[in-house]
């Protein structure tokens, strides 16, 4: 179902700015297509690319209806065009109005196995943990309390931390009552969280990718929020520029581009490079401190902001 793009497509990208899913010819109709991945998003097909562009463009969260192989709508993740869960849906509408209505970067579909819903990742439609759930009114209540990329989730007889953009465990903390696992949210600071790593040993982790930052240990979660989150600068390890991976917006603010004047945002073409002061993550962006502005987008200053899927640090 879903088929690399080997041959040259032609595409139109959404105008309402950067999009993960273009509308290409391929096989006797347009069809979904990420531009992340350069896979096929489900198994739509549409006669006319306007509709197509329509239907692509109704795409939230990192998420996309499109039919599946027996003619259900199904949800699917458009960084890497997998399945997200196993819910159907009988018109794309009903889809569309489930993604509609979630958190940012998770969802609540069916499980593979049974009737129950669970948390799965927008970004790479990979389950979080092992909770499940009776409706998905109880799971979509449940994901509204997720903080800043984290979630808590029932695994291995405990409830524990996990990353909402990776799906992976963050440590190995774990705790009897939910609340007591939400409670460390609070803690959460510069897109890090500190979590046990081995035996009463508590650490500090990236809560994008649930991977260990540095080999200090702590006693405490206390101390290891104080001592190791709050003396550690706000910046991602970074060299001195940064690389556009893709065509994308620097922007004055975190805010969509297509809701952005056009003073508000500069448009820079894959492999620019820019050099840098300082950058620290805030969401899915980075707010970059610029060694000097960039001459065609010097009405933005020397602090912007770029979406962190489109750039990297070198």
């Amino acid at each position: 179902m879903l088929r690399y793009v080997l041959t040259s497509l032609s595409v139109m990208l959404s105008t309402t700015g950067f999009s993960q899913v273009i509308c290409s010819y391929e096989d006797g109709g347009y069809k979904f297509f990420s531009t992340k991945s350069g896979y096929q998003i489900g198994e739509s097909s549409f006669d006319d690319r306007d509709v197509c562009d329509g239907a692509a463009e109704r795409s939230t969260n990192g998420v996309l209806c499109a039919l599946d192989g027996d003619g259900d709508f199904g949800l699917y993740a458009t960084q890497n065009a997998a399945r997200i869960g196993n819910s159907v849906f009988d018109d794309r509408e009903s889809c569309e109005n489930v993604y509609r209505s979630s958190p940012k970067g998770i969802m609540c579909a069916y499980t593979e196995d049974d009737d129950k819903f669970a948390f799965y990742s927008t970004h790479n439609a990979m389950r979080i943990g092992q909770s499940v759930f009776d409706s998905r009114q109880s799971c979509v209540d449940r994901t509204l309390n997720t903080r800043k990329g984290v979630a808590c989730a029932y695994s291995d007889d405990r409830f524990r931390l996990f990353s909402v953009r990776s799906s992976n465990q963050i440590g190995i903390s774990g705790f009897d009552e939910r609340e007591q696992c939400e409670a460390v949210f609070s803690g959460i600071r510069n897109g890090l969280v500190c979590s046990i790593s081995s035996g009463d040993s508590f650490a500090v982790f990236v809560a994008n990718t649930g991977k260990r930052l540095g080999s200090r240990t702590y006693s405490r979660r206390e101390t290891c929020e104080r001592s190791g989150i709050g003396s550690t600068p706000p910046t991602n390890p970074i060299g001195t520029s940064i690389v556009a991976k893709y065509g994308t917006f620097l922007k004055h603010s975190t805010a969509d581009s297509s809701t952005l004047d056009d003073n508000q945002k500069c448009w820079i073409t894959a492999g620019t490079s820019l050099r840098v002061i300082d950058a620290k993550p805030i969401g899915r962006h980075f707010q970059i401190t610029l060694a000097r502005p960039l001459p065609a987008c010097r009405y933005l200053g020397t602090r912007v902001f770029a979406f962190e899927d489109h750039i990297e640090f070198r």
